[in-house]
């Protein structure tokens, strides 16, 4: 699907949950990419005293808050009040307060 759209240069977006997206009657422009189950999943990376979380984009933000607080790691303790996803946070730059960077960092591929 999104090959075909992007060799037609049709618009597309991705969405998670869609669980923070208003649509206007007269529905959206381009074609809209669902993540499915596999980019819901996270994974805990270990090396040495180093942790990394590997979460997908549509993984919900309380659910990667609570994966956290149950590996004694601090930093995310603000995400499990919020609805939303993952890559939505990141994509509305709410990963942090006030639009900071957080001290224990992020990536995104």
């Amino acid at each position: 699907m999104l090959a075909w759209a992007i060799e037609r240069d049709v618009e597309y977006r991705f969405w998670g949950r869609g669980s923070a997206v208003v649509v206007r009657d007269k529905g959206v422009r381009g074609v809209v990419v669902k993540l499915g189950e596999g980019f819901a999943a996270a994974t805990i990376e270990r090396a040495g005293d180093e942790v990394a979380i590997v979460a997908g984009a549509a993984m919900p933000a309380r659910e990667l808050a609570l994966l956290a607080l149950s590996e004694n790691l601090a930093g995310l303790d603000r995400l499990a009040s919020e609805g939303g996803t993952v890559g939505g946070f990141i994509c509305a730059g709410v990963a942090a307060d006030k639009g900071n960077r957080p001290a224990h960092g992020y990536a995104v591929q």
